[in-house]
């Protein structure tokens, strides 16, 4: 964990944004959200508890920044296989539990999921975030699976969805992500019921 920590380079302010942001994605991830204090959040991203302050008035606001940085940078995430332009659209969707499934240990699944379960309270502004990201994802499945072919896409999005969070939740609770294998078999078996039933 500590090899993934920003690293200030030179003396000086400048960069302590994004080093707060990557210590947000380490600390957050494990131990997480709830067990992350600011002062440790500090000390990760190497620098005064005043710097943070002034870019972020509260940990609200870096919990939210963290989330919206996996909204702006898909790439950050496993969903980052679903833009691959040289995998086919069922592949796609495949590759996204395999991408799970790849996860160093411990594993922790969504980071969506995640903040989701330890901010309980749907009113917090990163819980709604959570909600329409999830939102999003689903009906993104959704497309995928129309563009490979599937009847009913609409609903084999949401399933996947459903199958992809359940997997994400195992993988958070026990720290590793076998289930995202099996999860793969069951998506695997819910698109060619859908693409090509006869087969």
């Amino acid at each position: 964990m500590t090899a993934d920590l920003p690293q200030r380079e030179g003396r000086g302010g400048r960069g302590a944004r994004g080093r707060i942001l990557q210590a947000a994605r380490v600390l957050f991830r494990n131990p997480g959200i709830n067990a992350t204090g600011v002062a440790e959040l500090a000390a990760a991203a190497q620098v005064s508890k005043r710097t943070l302050y002034r870019h972020f008035p509260s940990k609200d606001h870096v919990i939210l920044a963290y989330l919206q940085d996996f909204e702006d940078h898909p790439e950050l995430g496993a969903e980052a296989v679903l833009a691959r332009e040289d995998l086919a659209p069922r592949a796609r969707l495949l590759e996204l539990f395999a991408a799970l499934e790849d996860e160093p240990a411990p594993a922790r699944g969504c980071p969506f999921v995640n903040a989701a379960v330890e901010l309980a309270d749907s009113a917090h502004p990163a819980h709604r975030l959570a909600v329409a990201h999830k939102r999003r994802f689903a009906d993104r499945l959704g497309e995928l699976a129309r563009a490979a072919g599937a009847r009913g896409a609409d609903d084999v999005g949401r399933r996947l969805a459903l199958l992809y969070d359940g997997a994400s939740a195992q993988a958070a609770v026990h720290g590793s992500a076998q289930a995202a294998g099996e999860a793969r078999a069951i998506a695997a078996a819910i698109l060619r019921d859908a693409i090509d039933p006869h087969s």
